[in-house]
């Protein structure tokens, strides 16, 4: 499938395929031109992808209209191929992490720490046509010096493409939690994201961390990640469960990582969690309302904290988390469970996060 050449990695580059969002209920393969890059941007070609839940659920609802007639995928790693003339700290022949988010580090804003909320370069958002996201022979990456990430030499493409969504958007959920030493937290849902919550709870230093989850191989992998305790949703209500554990006392914080009702998870959460403490959500409900009784909070008479997490991204922090790995401080290969070879086999990988199979945790295609 590979119809794109590179000549010395910087000259001419002919036309690629990318997989494309057409409307709703429908991606495909098409041909498309290559990407045509500024001054401070690089083309890069993904070695490894990985297919998420978040994918099918955009071609399902085309919930994003932006994205709609635009290359999707949004977790990617890859070798750059060609730099602008501008780009100063990456070359040709580098190993990076392509960022999942779209933050502007160069929008006014981003001096009050505020860039991620300025995702002008997503796109999903982006009303740039010639945006697209990382199911392609090349991906065009916005602003290579601030947003793409090095790989170290000892971390693998496989551990890598963990960073920019499962570990950046579990590590994001566990720093809004705000945990501190021999906290007790609460890890509603264990798949990808809710996983490596643990594992980062863990080494933000909780005391007890209790995780809900029934698939054994996630439950084995959370027990191996940091969870002192878990909780089946199929043994009965969690709320209970969470209050037999702890003698009835509130948690200090929870994240929120699971996918079913969603008003049930608030509500659960909030009730769950102590007054002054911390509730982030790292789950994305598409197309559907959200109801919270008005009693989790004392009909406003006490401070309880609900965020909506967005992940953090930028090189800086891709590259603090691809420390962990390359120190061994973490290992996401566990949670790789298929790995499929060929761009050929990406409709299989979507179709397997579609499934919803008890075995798949996550898919990785290797171009």
């Amino acid at each position: 499938m590979k119809t794109w050449v590179s000549v010395n990695r910087v000259n001419k580059i002919k036309d690629m395929k990318g997989y494309i969002l057409k409307e709703k209920g429908k991606a495909l393969w098409e041909e498309l031109p290559a990407p045509e890059i500024g001054p401070y941007d690089a083309l890069v070609r993904p070695t490894a992808v990985a297919t998420c839940t978040t994918d099918v659920h955009l071609i399902e609802t085309a919930a994003w209209p932006n994205a709609v007639g635009k290359v999707i995928g949004h977790e990617g790693v890859g070798i750059v191929e060609k730099v602008g003339e501008l780009v100063k700290d990456f070359k040709p022949g580098d190993r990076v992490v392509i960022p999942s988010a779209g933050s502007n580090w160069r929008h006014p804003k981003a001096q009050r720490g505020e860039a991620k909320y300025h995702q002008d370069l997503n796109p999903y958002f982006s009303k740039d046509p010639g945006l697209g996201g990382n199911f392609s022979e090349l991906v065009k990456a916005v602003d290579a010096d601030s947003r793409l990430a090095h790989i170290p030499e000892s971390v693998t493409d496989i551990q890598a493409v963990m960073i920019p969504d499962m570990i950046g958007t579990g590590f994001t959920g566990v720093e809004r939690m705000q945990i501190g030493f021999g906290d007790t937290v609460l890890i509603m849902g264990i798949g990808p994201v809710g996983l490596m919550a643990v594992a980062a709870a863990a080494l933000r230093g909780a005391g007890r961390i209790i995780a809900v989850g029934s698939r054994p191989n996630t439950v084995e992998l959370a027990k191996q990640y940091g969870a002192t305790d878990i909780i089946d949703y199929k043994d009965g209500d969690i709320l209970e469960q969470v209050m037999a554990l702890t003698a009835n006392q509130p948690v200090d914080s929870v994240l929120i990582a699971s996918g079913g009702d969603a008003s049930e998870s608030f509500t659960t959460a909030l009730k769950a969690v102590k007054f002054g403490g911390h509730v982030a959500c790292v789950s994305i409900f598409f197309q559907e309302n959200v109801t919270i009784p008005l009693s989790v909070w004392e009909y406003g008479g006490m401070e309880k904290f609900l965020t909506g997490v967005l992940i953090q991204d930028g090189r800086e922090y891709f590259e603090r988390l691809l420390q962990l790995i390359a120190h061994k401080r973490l290992d996401p290969t566990p949670l790789v469970t298929h790995v499929l070879k060929g761009w050929d086999k990406l409709d299989e990988g979507l179709q397997l996060m579609r499934e919803r199979n008890p075995d798949v945790i996550k898919a990785v295609i290797i171009p």
